[in-house]
């Protein structure tokens, strides 16, 4: 289990992320403190330390954009990964660009297939700590290490 006892805000809409999302985060042995949009994840960010945040980037209140700006003040030290749709459009590239320069730990197509996510986060969770928790140890942002925004 890559999560054992880690905590995961995954903040999402829930009519447009898969439903066993959050139980798959739970079988690898995070805790998954879920928000249903921009202000509730604003409020549990206040209420509680989170080792991981996932973004979805269309989330009901703020943007995921929006929601990664802000939470950069408040804990910048905690990896963000964005989940964006499965269909890029051209603007993409540009928001994966600007989340990347705004902190994001990773920017990821969602998939039916979780191992990418599972994966960010085995990273994200072993570089916690390190002098530059946003780098990967080849020196390459992990957004960047598959070639894209993963």
């Amino acid at each position: 289990m890559i999560g054992y006892g880690k905590r995961v805000l995954l903040i999402h809409d829930p009519e447009t992320t898969q439903l066993s999302l959050p139980t798959i985060l739970e079988q690898e042995g995070f805790v998954v403190v879920q928000a249903h949009g921009g202000i509730q994840a604003l409020c549990e960010i206040q209420l509680r330390h989170f080792d991981a945040v996932v973004i979805d980037s269309h989330i009901p209140d703020l943007n995921g954009l929006d929601l990664l700006r802000q939470s950069r003040t408040t804990w910048p030290e905690v990896p963000i990964i964005l989940f964006t749709e499965d269909d890029w459009e051209e603007g993409d590239w540009n928001k994966c660009d600007v989340a990347e320069a705004l902190g994001a730990f990773a920017w990821i197509r969602r998939s039916p297939d979780l191992n990418i996510l599972l994966i960010m986060l085995s990273l994200a969770m072993n570089q916690r700590g390190e002098r530059d928790p946003y780098r990967h140890e080849n020196g390459l942002v992990p957004s960047r290490v598959a070639g894209d925004c993963v």
